[in-house]
């Protein structure tokens, strides 16, 4: 079902602009934000803080261990 509404919104939004997908802990699964990336949608996604997350394969840790960091995603992932 999240997979055919994103290709459904996907449709409907004007090309050519870049389009962020903002939601909650219920979506805050590996198999959204893959829909999300294979859409090409970026994402913001509010996690529980027990959960695991990887980087470009190279950072292992619990959301709760980025609280009160400031981590720049966008500047690993561009190296």
């Amino acid at each position: 079902m999240e997979k055919a509404f994103l290709k459904e919104l996907k449709k409907l939004l004007p090309s050519g602009y870049k389009y962020i997908i903002v939601a909650d802990r219920g979506f805050g699964n590996a198999r959204f934000i893959n829909n999300c990336l294979n859409l090409g949608f970026d994402y913001i996604i509010r996690t529980q803080a027990n959960q695991g997350i990887e980087i470009e394969g190279d950072l292992h840790c619990k959301m709760s261990e980025l609280k009160r960091k400031n981590f720049n995603y966008w500047q690993t992932r561009n190296r």
